[in-house]
């Protein structure tokens, strides 16, 4: 039966039966069309039936005389069969697919939409495993590039067809993806799998204004997104514990089987002020004020993703901890830097140490320069990471509001870098590397009375920092223009041309950009800019006279980069007719150029 077509995506059908010890389990049909599946001890390669039936042959065989399979060592078959939102996309002519491999010659055919409404087939492809089949549909044979999608790690079998979804996608542009999220999330954490999948885990999922803040109640729930569908699904797991404000890690299987990962959770809240009014005077946006006696602060949850399961780890004392960053060592080792104690809701400086050898977690011998929460944590070159912000000012002065993590065989090493007295004491930065050495930092916020002394709400930051992190020479300078919109909750990440390692981009998305006096409250924008390297500014961007823009508001969402290189966004907070509320919906930026080079993929 002809699998069923969904808007926007691009499926490969194809048949393939398992070999069973000494038998083949095949699909028969009679002449009437019905079908059978018959089991039994039949010689390899060969199925015996009545009179009018033929055999659909397992991967790796072909049909031979009567009603045989024989062993196959010829080539494969992709059939491409393409519907999106009419039939077709109604802004696309033509499509080319591709099949690339580090094994094969790339093979690529194009094909109209109005000559191939339902289909096309490549055939004699060479069988083998981790080919990328692309597809690029276009508004005319020489045209624009409009839709696009990728899917990696496909295995093409002998003397059979294979099958793949690919969920397409508009280029240099966001679009949604097919449903919605179980759950409604802020402060969430979105992992890539080893298989491409996506994990989302906990989060805040409600919110309640009481006076000058908002209580938020964090969700144990977790879900996967499927960037081959487009769609999100139920995971089966739950964390332990309800909690948001956490951190999340990647531990892969040792082995390297990608359905075998297990995903550390740590730390976090079950509960959490957002703080919309400051009649006292400026402070922290998120608070934790209370939660002393919360155990998500003191666990962390450890989910494997091969048995299904998910077990809680206590932490010790000074790895207790909400609001504070993450630091993959690899080798299954993770660092947690500062955040907040919930005891006192005062910033840290301590770092705790997961081992998944002994898996538990343990002091990590080496303290911050300075207690951080809400600090930027950027990973660069090939075992350090720059924690920027976070950090309380020295009076009018802006404190250690940097400094340098270094992975060595002996243990962590810290270091100030040697701009350290040039820079702000921001908390809610975002901050991506663009290639080994160099980072850029932009906006966050001011949120020390004494720093800002005559301010009546935090200040939010246009300012753009550019670092170059080469050991002992380091160096920072700035965009006197700073970015379009100053921001804070936002999301940054580097764009890369194809096969490149070093960014031609940065795309700045979403955050809070104002504070509505009149609301009391602060208002999550869904304005998005990016950072040209060469030209050395930000720039707004428009698609035939549209801006480029998300499809709504966001802040303190997450982003995550896919297997193929475009951009998952999900969750976080943004605008209904009421005011303040949490997103369940997320979308996917295709950072794919519009023009022609394409073709050539």
């Amino acid at each position: 039966m002809p699998m069923p077509l969904r808007p926007g995506k691009l499926v490969l059908a194809a048949v393939s039966q398992m070999l069973l010890l000494g038998c083949f389990h095949v699909a028969c049909s009679d002449s009437s069309g019905s079908q059978a599946c018959f089991e039994g001890a039949c010689d390899p390669g060969t199925c015996s039936m009545d009179g009018g039936a033929h055999c659909e042959c397992p991967a790796g065989y072909a049909p031979g005389e009567g009603l045989t399979c024989i062993p196959g060592s010829g080539s494969g078959n992709i059939r491409v069969e393409y519907v999106g939102p009419g039939e077709p996309l109604d802004d696309i002519t033509d499509y080319r697919l591709c099949v690339t491999a580090e094994d094969m010659e790339d093979r690529c055919e194009s094909f109209s939409v109005l000559e191939h409404p339902h289909g096309a087939t490549i055939e004699g492809l060479p069988p083998g495993q981790n080919r990328t089949v692309t597809f690029v549909g276009y508004d005319q044979p020489a045209g624009d590039a409009r839709w696009s999608g990728k899917a990696l790690g496909v295995e093409v079998e002998a003397s059979s067809t294979t099958m793949v979804e690919i969920y397409i996608t508009v280029c240099s542009d966001f679009t949604a993806v097919r449903n919605e999220m179980e759950t409604r999330r802020v402060f969430h954490t979105a992992t890539r799998l080893s298989n491409g999948k996506v994990l989302v885990a906990g989060g805040f999922t409600d919110l309640s204004r009481a006076g000058d803040r908002y209580t938020l109640t964090a969700t144990s729930s977790v879900e996967i997104y499927d960037p081959r569908s487009g769609e999100f699904s139920a995971s089966g797991l739950g964390l332990g514990r309800a909690r948001a404000l956490h951190t999340t890690a990647l531990i892969p299987d040792p082995g390297g089987d990608p359905e075998a990962d297990k995903v550390l959770i740590a730390g976090g809240s079950s509960s959490a002020c957002w703080v919309a009014d400051f009649p006292h005077g400026i402070r922290p946006v998120v608070s934790v004020e209370g939660s002393g006696g919360d155990l998500s602060t003191s666990t962390a949850d450890l989910i494997d993703m091969r048995s299904r399961t998910v077990s809680e780890i206590v932490l010790t004392p000074s790895s207790a901890r909400v609001q504070h960053s993450a630091w993959d060592l690899g080798n299954g080792e993770v660092a947690i830097l500062g955040g907040i104690a919930p005891a006192t809701d005062e910033p840290l400086a301590t770092i705790g140490l997961y081992s998944q050898e002994r898996e538990d977690f343990r002091n990590a011998g080496l303290d911050l320069y300075a207690a951080r929460q809400g600090m930027t944590v950027v990973p660069f070159g090939q075992a350090s990471v720059l924690v920027w912000g976070g950090n309380h000012s020295d009076g009018s002065m802006p404190g250690t509001f940097a400094e340098i993590l270094t992975e060595r065989q002996d243990g962590l090493f810290s270091r100030i870098p040697n701009f350290v007295g040039i820079g702000d004491p921001a908390f809610y930065s975002a901050g991506v590397a663009m290639d080994d050495v160099k980072v850029l930092i932009c906006g966050g916020m001011l949120i020390d009375p004494e720093y800002r002394p005559y301010a009546v709400q935090p200040e939010i930051l246009d300012r753009v920092y550019l670092l170059d992190l080469t050991a002992n020479l380091e160096t920072i300078d700035t965009i006197p223009e700073g970015m379009v919109y100053p921001r804070a909750f936002h999301t940054a990440a580097a764009l890369f041309d194809e096969g490149s390692h070093e960014a031609r981009e940065v795309l700045v998305a979403g955050g809070i950009m104002r504070y509505d006096i009149l609301g009391s409250q602060w208002v999550p924008v869904e304005a998005v800019e990016f950072y040209s390297i060469e030209e050395g500014v930000f720039e707004r961007k428009q698609i035939h006279g549209s801006e480029v823009e998300l499809s709504e508001a966001r802040a303190a969402h997450t982003l995550t980069r896919l297997d193929d290189g475009s951009l998952l966004l999900c969750g976080g907070f943004t605008l209904d007719i009421v005011g303040l509320a949490i997103s369940a919906t997320a979308e996917i930026f295709n950072p794919r150029s519009r023009d022609t080079l394409g073709q050539s993929d």
